[in-house]
């Protein structure tokens, strides 16, 4: 044992073997015979033992990708409540603002709606106004274009309509 840790080479079945040979050379073989048979034992057990542990690392595996997955659908589902109540919060507080707002626009527009039909008539007054103004302004141009005799003015320099004969 001793020779296989001073050359560096790994533990295995060739240095128990060079441990066997050298023990059952001493002369003292049933003591030395039980020891090796006791080392091989400890040897194959722990063999043994590391391959169930790596054994249970497959079987654990795929039960640890499904813990996983769970875990991953718990964060998701979290996230997705903390949204759906941001939204709630937000839609409850649209419902409570957007009714004030509602009916404030409702009660300005029935403000306006008593309003409306006197500005109606108002405006409907004005047009008429501007309409008999025109026809007048008419009227007058043409009484105009009558006295100058035969409606030709000078318009080209400037001048306000001054007839062509008048001066």
């Amino acid at each position: 044992l001793a020779s296989s840790r001073e050359t560096g080479a790994p533990r295995g079945s060739k240095d128990y073997c060079t441990l066997l040979r050298s023990i059952t050379a001493d002369g003292d073989g049933t003591m030395r015979c039980h020891f090796v048979l006791a080392m091989a034992l400890a040897v194959f057990t722990e063999q043994q033992a590391a391959g169930l542990k790596q054994g249970t690392r497959a079987i654990a595996n795929p039960i640890r990708k499904v813990v996983t997955m769970l875990q991953m659908m718990q964060k998701k589902v979290e996230q997705e409540g903390t949204e759906e109540k941001r939204l709630f919060e937000k839609f409850v507080c649209y419902c409570k603002n957007g009714q004030k707002d509602l009916g404030a626009s409702i009660a300005s527009a029935n403000n306006k709606l008593s309003t409306l039909p006197s500005e109606i008539e108002a405006a409907n007054g004005k047009l008429t106004q501007f309409k008999d103004d025109v026809k007048q302004h008419q009227q007058d141009r043409q009484a105009a274009k009558k006295s100058c005799g035969g409606g030709q003015t000078n318009e080209g320099e400037g001048s306000e309509g001054i007839c062509c004969g008048e001066n």
